[in-house]
C-alpha cells in the first residue's frame, strides 16, 4: 500500500509539473443553432424577437407575444494544428489534426403569463472541446486526448417594469464532464475516466428601449466552479485511484445594441468581457498526491458588428412604390 500512495504521490506531482503553463482564450463558445448566428451573435442580447431571447437575455422575453418555441441543430468543424520546433522540450511529430466535427444544439421555450410576465427556458452545451491527436505527437506528456462537455439548463423569469424597461433572472443548473488522457514518460498512460460535477449558477439581463427602433441589452453570468470527482487509470498496469480537479468557469458581461435605419435595414453590435484571469491555477490530487496546475489564463474581449436586411419586406416596398407611381396614368 506504501508503494502504491508513493506511486500516486509522485504522478500526481509530477502530473501538476508537466502540464506547465498555458496562455489562451476562454472556453464559452458562442456558436448556437439560433438565428443569430448569422451575425455571429452581433447584437443578440438587443435583438430579442425569438425563444432564444431566454438565453440570450431573458429581459428580453417581454418583447414576446404569446407562447414561443425554437430549436435546432448543426455542427462545427475545428482545424487545430501544431508545429513543433527547435524549442519543442520532446521531439517527435506534430500530432496531426487534432480537432474535428463537433455537435451543435440547444432549445428554447418563452411562456407568457401575461402582458408584462415571461418564463422561460433554454438547453445547450455552453462549453466544449475535442482535442485527438496522434499518440506519438511531440506533446503527448501534456496531452493525449481530451473533451470537455458542459451541459446547461437555464430558467428564466421576466418582468416589464415600464415601457422601455425590462429585467429577467434565473438559476442554471450546469453538469460538467472531463475525459483526459496523458502519457508519462515511462509510456505510462493516465486516464481521468469520465469525471464530473453539477452545480447550480445564475444569469440575469437588462433590456432598454429607448424608442421603436432601438434597443440595447445586457447579460451577466455568475461565476462557477465545477468540483470534478472520478475515477483515474493507468494504463498498463490495472491499477486505479480516486481523482479530483476544480475548473473556473468565470463571470462575464455581454452588451449589445439593435438599430433598426428603416423599416428594411437594421445594425447590430455586441461587446463581451470573460473573467478568465479568475482561473491561475488548476487543483489536481490523485488519491493521496495533490498539485496545481498553472494555467494563467487571460480575460478574453469581443467585439460583433452585424446587418438585417429583410429582403421580401424591401422587394414589397418597391412593388408598393412603382403601384402608386402608375396609379395618376391610369
Amino acid at each position: 500500500m506504501r508503494r502504491l500512495a508513493g506511486i500516486f504521490t509522485g504522478l500526481g506531482i509530477w502530473l501538476a509539473v508537466a502540464a506547465g503553463p498555458a496562455r489562451a482564450g476562454g472556453l464559452y463558445i458562442n456558436e448556437f443553432p439560433t438565428l443569430a448566428m448569422g451575425t455571429a451573435g452581433a447584437g443578440a442580447q438587443a435583438l430579442a424577437d425569438t425563444a432564444a431571447t431566454a438565453w440570450y437575455n431573458p429581459a428580453g422575453m417581454t418583447r414576446i407575444q404569446g407562447h414561443a418555441l425554437l430549436g435546432g441543430f448543426g455542427g462545427a468543424v475545428s482545424d487545430i494544428q501544431f508545429d513543433p520546433n527547435s524549442d519543442t522540450p520532446v521531439p517527435s511529430n506534430d500530432g496531426g489534426q487534432q480537432g474535428g466535427f463537433a455537435p451543435v444544439m440547444g432549445a428554447y421555450y418563452v411562456h407568457s403569463l401575461s402582458e408584462r410576465w415571461k418564463l422561460g427556458a433554454d438547453l445547450n452545451a455552453i462549453s466544449g472541446a475535442v482535442l485527438d491527436p496522434d499518440n506519438n505527437w511531440t506533446g503527448r506528456l501534456q496531452n493525449q486526448e481530451t473533451a470537455i462537455l458542459i451541459m446547461e439548463l437555464g430558467l428564466e423569469v421576466a418582468f416589464r417594469v415600464n415601457d422601455w424597461f425590462s429585467i429577467g433572472a434565473g438559476p442554471r443548473f450546469q453538469y460538467s464532464q472531463l475525459d483526459f488522457t496523458v502519457s508519462s514518460p515511462r509510456g505510462i498512460q493516465i486516464n481521468f475516466d469520465q469525471i464530473d460535477d453539477f452545480l447550480v449558477t445564475w444569469k440575469a439581463g437588462l433590456l432598454f428601449e429607448p424608442s421603436e427602433r432601438t434597443r440595447i441589452g445586457f447579460l451577466f453570468f455568475g461565476k462557477s466552479e465545477p468540483d470534478l470527482s472520478g475515477d483515474v487509470k493507468f494504463r498498463p498496469t490495472p491499477i486505479e485511484a480516486n481523482v479530483n480537479t476544480k475548473m473556473v468557469l468565470p463571470r462575464a458581461v455581454r452588451g449589445s445594441v439593435y438599430h433598426e435605419l428603416n423599416d428594411a435595414w437594421a445594425l447590430m453590435a455586441t461587446v463581451g468581457w470573460e473573467q478568465w484571469s479568475d482561473f491561475p491555477r488548476q487543483y489536481v490530487s490523485i488519491g493521496p498526491g495533490s498539485g496545481n496546475i498553472p494555467r494563467n489564463l487571460d480575460d478574453t474581449y469581443y467585439f460583433g458588428l452585424g446587418v438585417h436586411w429583410r429582403p421580401v419586406l424591401h422587394l414589397c416596398q418597391l412593388r408598393k412604390g412603382r403601384d402608386l407611381q402608375l396609379d395618376p396614368a391610369r
